[in-house]
């Protein structure tokens, strides 16, 4: 469970703001105790509280208490203050309300606020300076208290002042806010690219997991396919090489089913340790020529490698997985045509690989399942290594040419 105790930056953030708040209270409530002076009729003619001036006290102290709340309930400091500067003691607590619902409780009323409490300091500023009231700390802070001009012009500077730092305050703590909303901002954004990198990357791996399956399964499963189709011909026709064909079945069979348990190994090996099964290379191609010859399927072939050692793993797999694929899928929907393959890689030029099949299939059915999605695959592992590939028909054929950069390990 969690802990329910506080943290100690937050006891000593709880700490300040009490210390914080009990130090502007006695900050304010000497000031509007020494503004008392300002209202008439508040002291005898021998400078002793009379009962308005003892009422007035009273509501200094209970109007300054409110500063305990400004953060809870910044309008009851912001009436406390109202009522201070309409009897005429002092405006600091009309600043500090102002300034607490403008930031607290933004909205219509806080714009109105917000422009509204300087006017009233204005006023007061004005009252202070020309009228019968005012000058109390001025008069208590001067050697002369008898200046006309220091009565006019410092209740003016001091108004001056007070309303440049309520609107310094006030763009502070827009900007604050503003940067604390950028911050939430960006680190959404944060939580929400991470959450798309996380989706994007379960997509690559799902998308690999489908190629690798459908390249290296869907060739096994044409040969076997195209091995069944052999057998019930043969037995229909009385062939001896039936038993053959059954043998050549069964190591098609094997090696499907050695090819999916390598697949779910490579899945279940955790990130950062050697697959369990070597990758394909492009050595490998001629296996493929021979398994599929000696399953009767016509090919014809030109295959010239060099510096096979210098290629990068990514190019060796990607190449094997185009021949595969290219050679499976002329099996697949062009039966018994004579398949060309014409394959010739080396560091200085790189790879170009084209796989010919006549469109005029041999009597037979032509198979449609999974049309479009070996040249899918295709096209994705050639663009992955930024090489260039077209599929389609031409003059009677349908072809696969793909040209591959020769990467090295190190490019890779």
């Amino acid at each position: 469970m969690p802990s329910s105790r506080a943290s100690p930056s937050r006891i000593v953030a709880i700490a300040a703001s009490i210390v914080g708040t009990i130090v502007l209270f006695a900050f304010g409530w000497f000031v509007g105790l020494l503004e008392i002076y300002n209202v008439p009729g508040a002291l005898t003619g021998d400078q002793q509280l009379t009962d308005r001036g003892i009422l007035g006290s009273l509501i200094i102290t209970a109007s300054w208490i409110t500063v305990f709340w400004r953060h809870r309930v910044p309008f009851l400091v912001l009436a406390a203050g109202a009522v201070l500067a309409a009897v005429g003691s002092e405006y600091l607590l009309l600043l500090i309300g102002g300034f607490a619902v403008s930031t607290r409780r933004p909205g219509r009323f806080a714009r109105w606020v917000r422009w509204g409490v300087p006017v009233a300091v204005v006023g007061f500023a004005l009252r202070e300076a020309f009228g019968p009231w005012g000058g109390a700390v001025v008069w208590a802070l001067a050697d002369n208290r008898e200046s006309p001009v220091l009565e006019v012009v410092a209740p003016l500077v001091i108004a001056t002042l007070s309303l440049g730092a309520y609107c310094g305050a006030l763009a502070l703590s827009r900007a604050y806010r503003r940067t604390d909303s950028a911050t939430h901002l960006a680190e959404h954004e944060r939580a929400r690219a991470d959450m798309l990198g996380s989706e994007l990357e379960r997509k690559q791996v799902r998308e690999q997991v489908a190629r690798e399956l459908h390249d290296s399964l869907g060739q096994r499963l044409t040969m076997i396919s195209f091995r069944s189709d052999e057998i019930e011909t043969a037995a229909a026709a009385g062939d001896p090489r039936v038993v053959d064909f059954a043998r050549s079945l069964r190591a098609e069979t094997v090696r499907a089913a050695d090819d999916l348990s390598a697949l779910v190994n490579d899945l279940r090996t955790p990130l950062g340790h050697a697959p369990s099964a070597p990758a394909p290379t492009m050595r490998g191609i001629a296996d493929i020529v021979r398994s599929h010859r000696a399953a009767g399927v016509r090919l014809e072939t030109i295959i010239l490698l060099e510096g096979l050692d210098g290629a990068s793993d990514l190019l060796h797999q990607n190449v094997y997985r185009l021949v595969q694929e290219g050679l499976s899928n002329a099996v697949r929907h062009a039966p018994g045509c004579v398949i060309r393959i014409f394959l010739d890689g080396t560091p200085a030029d790189g790879v170009r690989l084209r796989i010919e099949n006549d469109l005029t299939a041999a009597p037979g059915v032509l198979s449609t399942h999974g049309a479009g999605l070996g040249a899918t695959g295709m096209r994705e592992r050639v663009e992955q290594i930024g090489g260039e590939i077209w599929i389609g028909e031409h003059e009677g054929s349908f072809i696969v040419d793909a040209t591959l950069p020769w990467l090295t390990p190190d490019a890779s």
